[in-house]
């Protein structure tokens, strides 16, 4: 049986605990999800293995999602004692390995996790390209449903999973949340009543409730080389370039000062990049980078303006040329929209259900990160959530891993949560 529940002074409290898990079991599920190779555009054989798994553990339907921009998603619907829906989504695309192998091929004596896809067990945690972000999370769910199959015990939730692909931006042209866009029409028709999302992003068990927004913009100015012994001849890209960094770091200093989010901190703008020059002569193209923090409440469509007129503010003498792109949308033209929602009593629920196997205090709190929850909740009507082991500190980097112990929190959480009945 499940955790019985009861209000104690407007708080859930647990009565009891029945969770028992086959931890090695868990571990191997997670690498051989982490064997299946799944950088951004090459997500179909993992997908497909997924939907073979989800049939297995009893799924009332499986959908198998293919298209040109998305490669593809699983779909699977779980009917529980009540209609109304969890949905439970992941991405099972990940960033790539050059950074793996160049780092762990410099190191001696065989070490184990030179192979990102081989899932080394070292250190009490799992380790490989996307162990934490967000295998971990995929696996966590498989293992719940197969806890609940195999022990015979009651869905009180109904359930839809939902895996999707294009999640990451870190390969050219793609990561735009295609997946998540063409999965979303599907679920809407499969999911009559949905009541909660929660999206298995990192989060160390802590309960994400907020998020923030981003813009990442590329300038390009064009001015004319020249020699450096005629640089007279020629239009100084860099020194454009340098008046435009000027005006954007005072932009900065603006916006940290005008709004600050109790979760997500102060906005801000982080320039990333620059190039110009290389040759000796006067620098015709400079390019910059930058990333805009935006924070719940704050208006994308501001935010992007007032960038541009920051930027447009710098006067360029007559055959220069000035390109400005926001090169990252997804769900606003500008980029990724901000979103947060409110700690809801199901919510606190979830957080004692976690804080009973687990050995640290789950905290409501916001995402240092951008991910898919405002598509989702937008469509849906409903408040999506991030929520998963794992530490988003080291994904995307070449010591990626999931703590054991954390990863058979999380299963054991998810169990227990899919046993006890909506509020």
């Amino acid at each position: 049986c499940f955790n019985a529940w009861l209000i104690d002074d407007g708080k859930w409290c647990q009565m009891k605990t029945s969770v028992i898990l086959d931890e090695k079991r868990a571990i191997t599920e997670l690498q051989e999800i982490i064997a299946i190779p799944s950088i951004t555009g090459s997500e179909k054989i993992l997908a497909a293995e997924l939907a073979k798994r989800l049939e297995k553990l009893g799924a009332d339907e499986v959908i198998l999602q293919e298209g040109e921009d998305f490669r593809a998603n699983v779909i699977a619907t779980f009917k529980g004692k009540s209609t109304t829906e969890l949905l439970l989504f992941a991405h099972i695309d990940t960033v790539n390995t050059g950074d793996w192998e160049q780092y762990w091929g410099k190191k001696s004596g065989g070490d184990p996790r030179t192979n990102p896809f081989g899932g080394a067990d070292v250190d009490g945690a799992i380790w490989g390209r996307g162990a934490g972000d967000v295998k971990g999370g995929i696996a966590t769910v498989l293992q719940a449903l197969m806890h609940i199959k195999q022990n015979s015990l009651e869905l009180e939730k109904s359930v839809v999973v939902v895996f999707v692909a294009d999640e990451e931006s870190g390969e050219p042209g793609m990561g735009l949340s295609n997946g998540v866009k063409s999965a979303l029409p599907v679920v809407q028709k499969k999911a009559l009543n949905p009541a909660l999302a929660v999206y298995l992003e990192p989060t160390e068990l802590n309960i994400y409730i907020a998020q923030m927004g981003f813009q990442i913009v590329d300038i390009e100015i064009t001015g004319k080389t020249s020699y450096f012994g005629k640089p007279e001849l020629g239009i100084d890209a860099l020194k454009i370039g340098h008046q435009i960094l000027a005006k954007l770091w005072e932009h900065d200093n603006t916006i940290k000062l005008e709004m600050k989010h109790d979760l997500i901190g102060n906005s801000s703008l982080l320039v990333t990049a620059v190039n110009a020059g290389g040759l000796i002569a006067v620098p015709g193209v400079c390019t910059i980078s930058l990333i805009r923090k935006v924070l719940p409440g704050e208006s994308m469509e501001k935010s992007g303006q007032d960038l541009l007129a920051v930027i447009q503010s710098v006067q360029v003498v007559d055959g220069a040329a000035v390109k400005v792109t926001f090169s990252a949308s997804r769900d606003h033209k500008f980029g990724g929209t901000p979103f947060e929602c409110d700690v809801s009593n199901e919510l606190e629920k979830l957080q004692a259900i976690v804080n009973s196997h687990h050995s640290r205090i789950s905290m409501f709190e916001g995402a240092p990160y951008w991910s898919e929850a405002p598509l989702i909740a937008h469509a849906l009507g409903i408040d999506c959530v991030y929520w998963a082991a794992g530490d988003i500190s080291n994904c995307h980097t070449p010591e990626e891993h999931i703590n054991k112990n954390d990863y058979f929190a999380a299963i054991k959480s998810l169990a227990e949560y899919l046993g006890t009945p909506w509020i």
